[in-house]
């Protein structure tokens, strides 16, 4: 099974990422949980839903690798860490200061658009595994997201 990144490039607060990751199960159970949250550069301790959701969150302050980088050197960074893992490096969700405000994180497509930019789209955190579900199995890709969200 494919797993999908959560890349955090702000300090989100783990409430925030555990809200985010129980109400992302709960929108489709009937879906398996994709959802990583990496954790560590060496993907040793990545957390998927069931953990982070029934067992306490780690200690505050949760550190993330990527911490103030940009998309671009998130797409490197991921690619280099997550190799020959589970974790897709061509689709992943970065959690950043917006995640903290409004719960909603930012889907990223390293499959570039006509101008050579990485494809994005915000999505409400609820959808995060549906949308990973869907585009892991062949389904939606981040153009097809902004269409169906009417952008």
């Amino acid at each position: 099974m494919s797993l999908t990144g959560i890349i955090c490039t702000a300090r989100i607060p783990l409430s925030t990422l555990a809200t985010i990751l129980t109400t992302a199960y709960a929108k489709n159970p009937n879906y398996n949980p994709t959802l990583v949250i990496l954790a560590s550069d060496t993907c040793l301790t990545l957390q998927t839903l069931q953990s982070l959701s029934s067992d306490p969150p780690s200690p505050e302050p949760f550190i993330s690798p990527f911490l103030g980088m940009s998309n671009e050197s998130a797409v490197f960074a991921l690619r280099k860490i997550a190799r020959e893992t589970a974790v897709q490096t061509d689709r992943f969700f970065v959690a950043d200061e917006r995640t903290i405000r409004d719960g909603t994180l930012l889907l990223v497509d390293t499959d570039r658009d006509e101008r050579g930019e990485l494809r994005t789209v915000r999505v409400a955190g609820e959808e995060a595994n549906v949308e990973a579900v869907c585009r892991g199995g062949g389904g939606r890709s981040v153009a097809d997201v902004v269409v169906a969200m009417g952008g």
